[in-house]
């Protein structure tokens, strides 16, 4: 009996040490989430717009050019690469506050497994957990929903920006 205890106790140790370690990926996670998604989203709406401004600078420069620009069409695309960029960084956010969630809960679990350490049995109460995951899920559903909104809305700017010269 006191074998299958110690063996129990090991694996609540090796559950702890895993507890522990998730936590310190999430951290890790976290951080990347925020780099590689703020980078790609702001290196594309903020591309855009330098890339606009450029196009029409140098369109402006030239005074015998045969390019016609609809400055309605202009603003319309400026503003969705604004609007882009703006959700590029709503979605860097969400990123960061989802792994926060899920860092609270990998800190539940840590907690758990060190109740069960203490009090020498298996601990099965996870509803604090649960409760940080599915707000880790909600915003990072968000997350999602705005990092596709500002893809949906880069597209839409390169697309009405094409429009916007006529010959």
């Amino acid at each position: 009996m006191d074998e299958m205890k110690d063996r129990s106790r090991a694996n609540m140790i090796r559950a702890l040490d895993a507890a522990y370690a998730d936590a310190g990926d999430r951290v890790r996670f976290q951080a990347t989430f925020a780099e590689k998604l703020l980078n790609a989203l702001l290196v594309a709406n903020g591309g855009a717009i330098i890339g606009l401004f450029t196009f029409v600078g140098n369109l402006i420069g030239k005074a015998a050019s045969p390019i016609r620009l609809s400055p309605t069409a202009l603003w319309i695309a400026f503003a969705c690469f604004v609007l882009g960029l703006s959700l590029a960084l709503a979605a860097h956010i969400f990123a960061f506050l989802s792994q926060q969630e899920f860092y609270f809960q990998s800190m539940e679990e840590v907690s758990r497994q060190e109740r069960a350490l203490i009090q020498d049995e298996p601990q099965i109460d996870r509803t604090r957990e649960r409760r940080f995951n599915e707000k880790g899920a909600k915003r990072y559903a968000h997350g999602i929903l705005v990092a596709s909104g500002s893809i949906i809305l880069f597209v839409v700017g390169k697309l009405v920006n094409s429009q916007a010269a006529a010959l």
